[in-house]
């Protein structure tokens, strides 16, 4: 949809709808980079980590941007693209951190040769 938005809007909606190419591009960055989001929380999920709230401080987020600027489809899908972008920077910067750190690794009594 980001690389095709024309050609995807006509196959799916007719001819009517290819002004729209430029909103569908940013919705579906916006879907893309929300993918990587959820891979991120699910990450913070398997390491009982607190960073898996931030994904729901973005939505806090877009919903406070998009309730005071509404007035067009161009306007919301660019207040999901400004809630998405620190989020995903804060979750990523997070979770790269947590999987660089270095973790003991505990050696049994059997292992010690």
């Amino acid at each position: 949809m980001a690389a095709l938005p024309a050609l995807v809007l006509t196959v799916l909606y007719g001819d009517g709808y290819t002004s729209a190419t430029t909103l569908v591009q940013v919705l579906g960055g916006v879907a893309g980079f929300t993918s990587v989001v959820t891979v991120l929380t699910n990450a913070a999920l398997a390491r009982h980590s607190w960073m898996t709230l931030v994904p729901w401080a973005g939505a806090v987020l877009e919903v406070a941007l998009i309730q005071v600027w509404h007035g067009s489809a161009a306007q919301i899908a660019a207040c999901s693209a400004a809630a998405l972008l620190p989020t995903l920077a804060v979750i990523a910067v997070a979770e790269g951190r947590a999987w660089t750190r270095r973790t003991p690794v505990l050696v049994s009594q059997g292992d010690r040769g």
